[in-house]
C-alpha cells in the first residue's frame, strides 16, 4: 500500500503534532517510515484500523490521542508502532479509510 505519509498524509501530520505535544517524539519520529499493510473499517462500530508493518512485537501500550478524531496507537514492547485505531473518524478521513479497506 505504501507509507503512512503516502496513504494518509493528513492523518500523519495530525498524529505527529499530537504526539510531539504530549512529549512522545520517540513514537512521532517513526510515523514517516511506517508501512501500511492493511486497513479495515467497521461501519457498525464507526471505527477503522490501520495495520502497519512492524516487528510484530507483543503489545506494550496504547497511546490515546484526540487528533481531531479519537486515535489509539498500539505500540509494541519494543517501542515500535504496531497499529492505529481511529474511532468515529470525520469527513474525508472516514471516506479514505473505507476506500482503502475495500481495496
Amino acid at each position: 500500500m505504501g507509507t503512512l505519509a503516502q496513504v494518509f498524509p493528513t492523518l500523519l501530520v495530525e498524529v505527529e503534532r499530537a504526539l510531539v505535544a504530549m512529549g512522545r517524539s520517540d513514537v512521532a519520529s517513526q510515523l514517516h517510515a511506517v508501512q501500511v499493510k492493511g486497513v479495515n473499517f467497521d461501519n457498525a462500530a464507526d471505527a477503522g484500523y490501520i495495520y502497519v508493518h512492524s516487528s510484530d512485537s507483543a503489545h506494550g501500550e496504547t497511546i490515546c490521542l484526540e487528533a481531531p478524531s479519537m486515535v489509539n496507537l498500539d505500540v509494541g514492547v519494543n517501542g515500535q508502532i504496531n497499529g492505529i485505531e481511529l474511532v468515529s473518524p470525520q469527513g474525508p478521513l472516514k471516506a479514505e479509510l473505507r476506500r482503502h479497506a475495500s481495496a
